[in-house]
C-alpha cells in the first residue's frame, strides 16, 4: 500500500511538473527590442527600394509612396521607444537620424518637383536621384 501511494505521488508530481513546464510563456517575436525592430524596418525598406530604377517613368511616384510608408513606421517606432523608455545605442541613434534626415530631404525635393518646369525640373530630378543614392548609402551604413 505504501509503495502504491509513493508511485502515485511520483506520477502526480511528474505530471504536474510537466504541465507547469509546458505552460511557460515562450518568447515571442513581439518581445524583440525596439532597436532590433528598427534595424529590421531599415533592412525591409532597403530591400523595398533596391528594385526601384531611376530610369523608370514612375520612379518618383513609387519612391514617394515607399518613403511615406517608411516614415510612418519610423514615427511609430520612435513613439514606442519614448513610451517604453527603451534605450538604444548612440551609434544606432545617429544612423537612424541620418536615414530619417535623408528620407525627409528626399521627400521635400519630391514635393518641390511638381512646382518646377523645364531645366529646373531636370536639375531637381538629378538632385532627387543623388539624394536617393545617399539614402541607399545611409541604409547600407545601418546594415554594416
Amino acid at each position: 500500500m505504501k509503495m502504491k501511494m509513493t508511485i502515485t505521488l511520483i506520477i502526480a508530481t511528474l505530471l504536474g511538473s510537466g504541465l507547469f513546464y509546458s505552460c511557460q510563456q515562450k518568447p515571442k517575436e513581439n518581445d524583440k527590442s525596439l532597436a532590433d525592430k528598427a534595424e529590421i524596418e531599415f533592412a525591409r525598406f532597403k530591400e523595398d527600394i533596391e528594385d526601384l530604377s531611376e530610369d523608370d517613368p514612375q520612379f518618383v511616384d513609387k519612391l514617394q509612396k515607399r518613403l511615406a510608408v517608411f516614415q510612418e513606421k519610423m514615427e511609430d517606432l520612435g513613439e514606442n521607444v519614448q513610451a517604453k523608455g527603451e534605450k538604444t545605442t548612440d551609434v544606432l541613434d545617429n544612423k537612424m537620424e541620418q536615414v530619417k534626415q535623408d528620407a525627409n530631404k528626399l521627400q521635400n525635393k519630391i514635393s518641390q518637383l511638381s512646382n518646377k518646369t523645364g531645366e529646373k525640373m531636370d536639375n531637381l530630378g538629378d538632385q532627387i536621384k543623388q539624394d536617393f543614392q545617399n539614402l541607399k548609402e545611409s541604409l547600407d551604413d545601418i546594415s554594416s
